[in-house]
């Protein structure tokens, strides 16, 4: 994982608490839970941006726990809570020398 930085004031981690409903509201989320798992792997750092489109900046994701209930006789999931704690990450993008997001 690559090693923060100071980032000057302000939050520099975020916790977001999340439930997937696989077949009816998020058939893809399941899949993107395994993409954020491999995400952590790499060390890779994701933007952070809203249903609206608002860009929060870039960040690490730090943990990920998903707990999936509501099992089926066939072993399928029906719902799944997941928690992600993230950390601030510089952007490395720059305009003259200055860091932007």
């Amino acid at each position: 994982m690559p090693t923060p930085q100071s980032l000057g004031p302000g939050d520099r981690t975020l916790t977001i608490n999340a439930v997937i409903y696989k077949e009816v509201l998020s058939p893809g989320g399941p899949h993107q839970v395994n993409l954020m798992r491999l995400a952590i792997r790499k060390g890779a750092r994701l933007p952070l941006i809203s249903r609206a489109g608002g860009f929060y900046g870039f960040f690490l994701i730090q943990s990920l726990t998903a707990e999936k209930t509501h099992v089926l006789p066939n072993g399928t999931f029906q719902k799944m809570e997941i928690e992600l704690q993230l950390i601030r990450s510089p952007s490395n993008i720059s305009l003259t020398g200055i860091q932007l997001f």
